[in-house]
């Protein structure tokens, strides 16, 4: 499939052993206000029910759910293999036992038009329970220019999962030779900040981190 502008995002679900947590997650993302969009969801080599999660979500959203299936490599190489395959302008990010407000991807592609940028980043809260945190990321509505001495990157959290960013930049630096298996997102966003010629920022969290849904 080749790129097409008709799709604004796609979003990609890294899957390892996630059967009993994923169905709300995808629900998350089917019914996202942004309708210009496909979610590429990685079956990392699952052992457990996730395969069939995500063929009962393709039988019923055809149109949108795309599932790609590879030998266990970890969520960073699964990642890699959704940006390989990704067809939209920008690309967004979900693991398989969080949440993504409705409105996720809708405002953080309305951003970047506006600001006419290659990365955007959104607040996002921490749930356990049902109860949320206190919001964080929150650096507010503003952009920033990108150049030799923005040393605020480095306080930017390291976790893909609430950021947006332009495919072809993704593209260009998704292959890394050597990283540390413990910084590897950042080891990947460090390497695309450059590159951008400004990162835009939200205030309203549009992520849920589960931290009772992740293990």
């Amino acid at each position: 499939m080749s790129q097409s502008t008709n799709i604004a995002v796609s979003v990609i679900v890294p899957a390892y052993n996630s059967g009993s947590t994923l169905e709300p997650t995808l629900d998350s993302l089917v019914n996202q206000t942004l309708e210009a969009i496909e979610i590429i969801c990685v079956n990392d080599g699952s052992t457990d029910n996730t395969l069939d999660v995500l063929e009962e979500y393709k039988e019923k959203y055809p149109d949108v759910i795309r599932i790609i299936s590879c030998p266990n490599s970890g969520a960073f190489n699964a990642r890699n293999t959704g940006i390989g395959a990704a067809n939209g302008q920008y690309v967004a990010f979900c693991d398989a036992d969080d949440l993504a407000d409705s409105q996720m991807l809708d405002k953080l592609y309305s951003t970047a038009k506006e600001n006419e940028t290659d990365i955007v980043v959104c607040s996002f809260r921490r749930t356990k329970n049902g109860t949320a945190s206190a919001i964080e990321m929150n650096w507010g509505d503003t952009r920033k220019k990108v150049n030799s001495s923005s040393g605020w990157i480095v306080s930017i959290n390291t976790s893909c999962w609430n950021k947006l960013i332009k495919t072809d930049l993704a593209k260009k630096h998704v292959e890394l030779r050597s990283r540390p298996k413990i910084t590897e997102d950042a080891i990947f966003l460090l390497s695309i900040y450059p590159y951008a010629g400004s990162i835009a920022f939200t205030g309203e969290p549009l992520y849920y981190y589960r931290e009772d849904g992740n293990t």
